[in-house]
């Protein structure tokens, strides 16, 4: 991930062990379907 976009060479994983910036959808929003679940 060393793009020259960057300023700095930042590791893959970035400093915090969240989600990268691009993180799926299911990460945007919390799972609160449970009532449209049907469970």
């Amino acid at each position: 991930m060393n793009d020259p976009k960057y300023a700095y060479p930042y590791p893959a994983q970035g400093y915090y062990q969240g989600p990268p910036v691009m993180a799926p959808p299911q990460y945007a929003a919390p799972p609160p379907r449970r009532q449209s679940a049907g469970f």
